[in-house]
């Protein structure tokens, strides 16, 4: 039975489940709260079709549409997970995050069983990305519990970006919490006070999800397994309440030395396993953080190849069946972009500082962050990335797919014609800036 400190600790990641939004009194961010409110309505009362809808910052965004479910194998594996299993994975583990040779940060991960009726197996696991470059720290933290059959019981996702020498201050927090048959995800301000409602959506026609914290775990679990299945592919959840296809599969083992913990600029791939993976087979006893644990060096990696809507892309696009159900190569043919830097990044920086214009969607960990830097004069429009972006190969973009709602993707100074005047207009109104005043 738990102790009174344990159930007190198990209340506290217990979070209320969240009501659906009261419409008639919920005070939106946006300035199209009629038209936002009504399309939320709409979609919830009929069936999800891939129509777009405006989000709560007014930025049109793609309904759930997912054009695939759980597959056979996949299903079949996450239900013949034994609790054994997972108490194997029960440590906390730390990988330094590189940029070249030069350590900027670091990534934690801990993975413990939440005190709870002994018939069951729930998991409180959390990650802490932190990075220091340039002078911006940025800190995202996802901390959620977790059942024995990867089911998210309920998520909280933090987010900080702090500068010492530029004007940034990003501050949010996201919670998603399904229950039966709908989940919500909020944006919190500072308060405890919902200051947005980002997604509402419906259960029943999405199947085999998990969320940022059951990747963690379902990865570490492969790299402790030998047997992955093949055709492992569910959906993923981002903190946004946005679903992706997801697809695990184990690469060739290889040694390696340990290197950071990875999400690629674009979204395609993910070394959750990366570098000497520490699992816990009977091999040496040392103690870790207190406590008896196994270890050994395990040499494998697992890598996820995801595909859709790219998180560092505003979800206003809704990618055509094809698309959605490609392979991953194809996708990443569609969807890398070009960007070429002709100016520094501090130069840049300076001469452009009045005028940023940051989409919200974009608010990733540094190493994953996109800021469109736009002026008001409709021929003086840029794309600027950060440093990070600098090894990455430059591969054409499909040009329709930078045009999709006038939104502007990416430009560069030689080789792409800036959007007209209307789209630029439209994407500042987008963000609550008036061109004119």
């Amino acid at each position: 039975m738990a102790t009174p400190a344990q159930a007190e600790q198990l209340n506290h990641f217990k979070t209320p489940e969240i009501p659906l939004p009261d419409y008639e009194n919920f005070e939106f961010d946006s300035k199209e709260t009629p038209e936002y409110i009504a399309k939320i309505r709409a979609a919830l009362d009929s069936p999800r079709k891939s129509h777009v809808l405006n989000n709560a910052y007014g930025v049109p965004q793609a309904t759930p549409f997912v054009s695939g479910e759980i597959s056979k194998e996949a299903a079949t594996f996450l239900a013949s997970i034994k609790p054994q299993w997972l108490l194997q994975l029960l440590y906390d583990q730390v990988l330094d995050v590189y940029e070249g040779e030069r350590i900027i940060g670091s990534y934690t991960v801990s993975i413990a069983r939440v005190p709870n009726d002994v018939r069951q197996f729930v998991f409180h696991i959390t990650s802490r990305f932190i990075t220091d470059t340039g002078g911006v720290q940025t800190e995202e933290i996802f901390d959620g519990i977790v059942t024995d059959k990867l089911e998210t019981v309920c998520e909280k996702h933090t987010f900080t970006e702090e500068s010492s020498t530029i004007s940034i201050d990003n501050k949010r927090y996201v919670e998603c919490q399904p229950n039966e048959s709908y989940a919500v995800s909020v944006l919190r301000g500072d308060g405890e006070k919902v200051s947005t409602w980002l997604n509402v959506y419906t259960l029943g026609e999405v199947k085999g999800y998990v969320s940022e914290c059951a990747h963690v775990l379902l990865s570490r679990l492969f790299s402790s397994e030998e047997a992955v299945p093949e055709n492992f592919h569910v959906m993923a959840l981002d903190a946004f309440g946005h679903f992706r296809e997801v697809q695990y599969r184990k690469l060739k083992s290889r040694m390696m030395t340990f290197r950071p913990y990875k999400l690629d600029c674009f979204g395609f791939s993910r070394e959750l396993a990366a570098g000497k993976e520490q699992t816990l087979h009977k091999v040496e006893e040392f103690f870790l953080n207190r406590r008896l644990i196994y270890r050994e060096e395990a040499e494998r990696e697992v890598m996820i190849k995801t595909h859709a809507i790219p998180p560092w892309k505003p979800t206003h696009y809704v990618a055509p069946v094809d698309l959605q159900v490609a392979q991953s190569t194809a996708m990443e043919e569609h969807w890398y972009i070009q960007m070429r830097r002709t100016e520094s990044q501090a130069s840049f920086k300076k001469k452009f500082a009045n005028t940023v214009v940051k989409f919200p969607q974009l608010t990733q960990p540094l190493k994953e962050m996109v800021h469109l830097i736009l002026t008001v004069r409709p021929d003086d429009v840029f794309a600027f990335v950060s440093e990070c972006f600098r090894n990455w190969k430059d591969i054409y973009a499909e040009p329709e797919l930078l045009n999709s709602n006038g939104m502007i993707l990416s430009l560069d100074h030689c080789d792409r014609k800036p959007e007209p005047q209307a789209a630029v207009y439209q994407l500042l109104r987008s963000f609550g800036v008036n061109p004119n005043e």
